[in-house]
């Protein structure tokens, strides 16, 4: 039935392909109207080059007081009040004018949160980067093309207040410089907040249940401060300073209880535990560029990364149990910990058009990472520990891109060969080496009416971490206990990918099929020892996975009160397991669903409103499952005097716990039950000053205003 189903989705991708063929030539691409006081200029909203979708923002941006914001509409990302990805993508990279910024995964969120909208103009969505950029990751490139105007100083700050059971405020400041061929950019970012959430888990034992309730009441205290200098030696050629610092520190209380049952269901233990956490992190990142260029597509680019990474934790734990006999136990946890990464990378590239009209993109990059962790453990039941553990990664690369556009045909191969070798010392030492070519095709046509279609076959690879790697025990509590593994190894995919970018009047419809297949991929599985009751979490090499799939993205804009972005991901996966302890073959059929609906209430769209919501079906892997999750909320933007933007928004207003079932050995299993989406109220305001980025063109209909939309 589901064969059948993804069958049919394939029959009606290509019969629109067709249509959009045979289709006259009325529409070019999807298009808006910006208003220059005495201009009017017509933009193209959404278009296609070769392997990405470029939006203009001009006329989203209104109302919006972050750049998080902005994204939330723009077609093909997904963002919700926690993360932010591309359909279709596991993974996403920044980049800030053309330009890779070096950000971890989990602070991209915050920084697109505390960035301004109010100068960017278009963002562009690359969900196939090619041979050029890493293999490592199944990711897409978020691309942020900000306006730059010439002698000019402005900016904005802006102000939000978040209740979410608790409160929460943040603060944000930007300010843009400009003077003949000096470019200066300053953000600055502060949040603070409140939370408080339940955990529930019941692990199922041979001959033993126990259940267990924590409640945590997180504070998070984040600020990052950044800066750009550029130096543009001439129209084409620029170099410049990026500077980064960020500081997050987390504090959490939480109050767990928990019982013991028997077969027959009798209260054999009980017992209740205190625990107190502080997390500080600080990142610290510097970039140097050069860009020299000749022409579009004759140029060298070099760049030069410095980075260091902090992370410390400490853990206090306390707790006090009764058994059967009344008698009455008490243990304690103390641990430090801290981690420190230090590294360097460099990146050179060269364009240039050789022979027949072909583009020849050519380049390497090196990266050389040390972390440095170290523990200290003081159990009341276990002897004292003190561990520490070094890790090292030395990665470096080669790849070389061949482009060629014919008419209506844009075609791409490239390759790249990344060679790697590691070094864990610990307890026991582990080396490792490995390298492995990645091929990368694009092929590209053209249609009449501004369609396109698009066939990409790419590969890359997913290496562990350090929180997979570190052997470190952490114990959460008396009986649980997680760690990493120093053996496991690399992942490794390849997908191959059937596009079409469908215009019709009144939007667009993009579609995609999807195979996808992954290899040796790590998470976290479950050991339940029934003679001890001891639960253990371990990263391990998991397992095999093939996945088909389709993903549409709908933008929807013939009413000129109301616009729609709507989402839909389909898949089948069929999981293989590599570990014993894991169940048989496991396959289940994916789906998620999201809709963004945006109201105009003015004439001049300065007055909107927003309703979202979402659902993720069921996922079930042999590891686990984890159950639907549905979420809906709504908003109003406003913007006065082109100055003011407000935000009002209520997020989680039906959200769905997150639950599931952990797989374990023996058909043992832990069932769990968490509340982190309590209904959230968030009020955001943010001012603009300087000049009116479009003021300047407003008496001139010429190719320099048409080449900003």
């Amino acid at each position: 039935m589901k064969t059948n189903i993804l069958t049919l989705i394939f029959c009606l991708f290509v019969f629109k392909g067709f249509s959009a063929r045979s289709s006259q030539d009325t529409v070019s691409q999807v298009k808006d109207t910006i208003n220059l006081k005495e201009v009017v200029v017509t933009e193209d909203l959404i278009k296609h080059e070769a392997g990405k979708t470029i939006v203009n923002v001009v006329t989203l941006r209104r109302g919006k007081t972050n750049l998080l914001e902005l994204l939330q509409q723009v077609p093909g990302l997904i963002v919700d009040d926690s993360s932010i990805r591309i359909l279709g993508k596991g993974g996403i990279m920044v980049m800030i004018n053309g330009r890779l910024r070096n950000i971890p995964q989990g602070e991209i969120y915050g920084m697109l949160k505390s960035r301004s909208a109010s100068n960017v103009v278009r963002v562009e969505i690359v969900k196939d980067p090619g041979a050029k950029y890493d293999a490592s990751g199944n990711y897409g490139i978020l691309n942020i093309i900000t306006e730059r105007q010439i002698n000019h100083i402005g900016g904005d700050v802006g102000e939000g207040l978040t209740y979410k059971e608790k409160w929460g405020n943040s603060l944000r400041s930007d300010i843009n410089y400009s003077y003949k061929k000096v470019d200066v950019n300053v953000n600055a970012g502060w949040d603070i907040r409140k939370n408080q959430y339940t955990e529930r888990n019941t692990s199922y034992f041979t001959d033993l249940t126990r259940p267990l309730s924590t409640v945590s009441r997180p504070k998070d205290n984040n600020y990052n401060l950044s800066g750009a200098f550029d130096y543009n030696i001439d129209s084409l050629s620029s170099s410049g300073i990026y500077l980064a610092y960020s500081e997050t520190y987390r504090k959490d209380i939480a109050v767990s209880d928990f019982y013991s049952y028997d077969l027959f269901q009798r209260n054999i233990e009980s017992g209740s535990s205190t625990s107190f956490t502080k997390i500080p992190r600080k990142n610290l990142n510097a970039s140097f560029y050069v860009d020299r260029k000749w022409s579009p597509d004759r140029c060298i680019e070099i760049m030069v990364d410095m980075f260091r990474y902090s992370y410390k934790n400490k853990y206090n734990y306390s707790s006090v149990m009764t058994d059967g006999n009344d008698d009455v136990n008490q243990d304690y946890f103390r641990n430090k910990g801290e981690s420190r990464l230090t590294g360097f990378m460099y990146t050179v590239g060269f364009k240039s058009i050789i022979p027949l009209g072909i583009k020849l993109s050519y380049g390497i990059k090196g990266t050389l990472t040390t972390t440095n962790n170290s523990t200290l453990y003081d159990i009341s039941t276990l002897p004292f520990q003190n561990d520490r553990f070094k890790y090292t990664e030395k990665i470096h690369a080669a790849y070389i891109v061949l482009q060629r556009e014919l008419e209506k045909w844009n075609f791409e191969i490239g390759g790249r060969y990344e060679w790697t070798r590691t070094q864990a010392d610990g307890i026991e030492k582990h080396k490792d080496n490995y390298s492995r070519l990645f091929p990368n095709i694009f092929l590209s046509y053209s249609l009449n009416n501004g369609s396109d279609i698009e066939i990409a076959i790419n590969s890359g690879i997913d290496r562990p971490g350090i929180r997979h790697i570190n052997s470190f025990s952490f114990y959460s509590n008396n009986y649980n206990v997680s760690k990493g593994n120093p053996e496991i190894k690399p992942s490794h995919w390849w997908n191959a990918k059937l596009t079409e970018n469908w215009v019709f009047p009144g939007g667009e419809l993009t579609m995609d099929l999807i195979y996808l297949r992954e290899y040796k991929l790590f998470d976290q599985t479950t050991s339940m020892d029934n003679t001890g009751s001891i639960t253990t979490i371990q990263w391990n090499n998991a397992y095999d996975n093939q996945w088909k799939g389709f993903d549409a993205s709908l933008y929807y804009y013939k009413l000129r009160w109301l616009k729609v972005i709507a989402i839909v991901e389909l898949g089948y996966n069929k999981n293989t397991p590599l570990l014993n302890i894991l169940p048989d073959k496991s396959s289940y059929f994916n789906q998620y669903y999201m809709t963004n609906l945006i109201f105009k209430l003015n004439k001049s769209n300065t007055l909107t409103a927003t309703i979202n919501s979402s659902y993720k079906g069921k996922e079930k892997t042999v590891v686990g499952t984890i159950n639907g999750i549905f979420n809906f909320g709504c908003g109003i933007d406003c913007v006065l005097k082109k100055k003011i933007n407000f935000r009002f928004a209520v997020n989680n207003i039906f959200a769905s716990d997150i639950s599931g079932t952990n797989n374990s050995n023996d058909s043992m299993h832990m069932d769990f039950r968490n509340s982190y989406n309590p209904i959230s109220v968030t009020l955001n305001v943010s001012y603009n000053f300087g000049s009116e980025i479009n003021i300047k063109s407003k008496n001139h209909i010429s190719k320099d205003i048409e080449e900003r939309f």
